[in-house]
């Protein structure tokens, strides 16, 4: 795994024994990690330590008596960039990896079966139609 992920990971749970973390700070660090970073353990560990923080905020908003909904957008958006990211072969989405990737993610709980992009993978060139309709 690489060394900014592993410091970025112990530099972030070191925030727990704190009373306050820089959470939209520690997002756009980890984006930017991921954007910069391609192996595939560090990209894993990555996207883990994104549904840490955003776990986080969504306490903190459920707590606050915010809606949600646009909050699991956001969050369900990001999580397929960083998909989309993994499955880039010469700037193209490959389908191939794309489905390997969300095999994997399928596998370890983080992505439902039916997820759009998981249906994308698997060949359904329209499985975004219903989410574009609503957007």
């Amino acid at each position: 795994m690489h060394a900014a992920v592993i410091e970025f990971r112990d530099r972030l749970f070191s925030y727990a024994k704190a009373d306050a973390a820089p959470l939209p700070a520690l997002r756009d660090e980890l984006l930017a990690l991921h954007e910069a970073i391609d192996d595939e353990q560090s990209r894993i560990e990555l996207m883990r330590l994104f549904n840490v923080i955003a776990d986080l905020v969504q306490s903190y908003l459920r707590r606050e008596g915010h809606d949600l909904g646009p909050f699991r957008e956001h969050r369900r958006g990001q999580i397929w960039r960083f998909l989309r990211a993994e499955s880039l072969v010469d700037g193209i989405i490959d389908r191939t990896r794309l489905r390997y990737v969300t095999d994997r993610e399928v596998a370890a709980g983080r992505l439902d079966e039916n997820d759009e992009i998981r249906r994308y993978a698997l060949g359904d060139d329209h499985a975004f139609d219903a989410y574009l309709s609503l957007h």
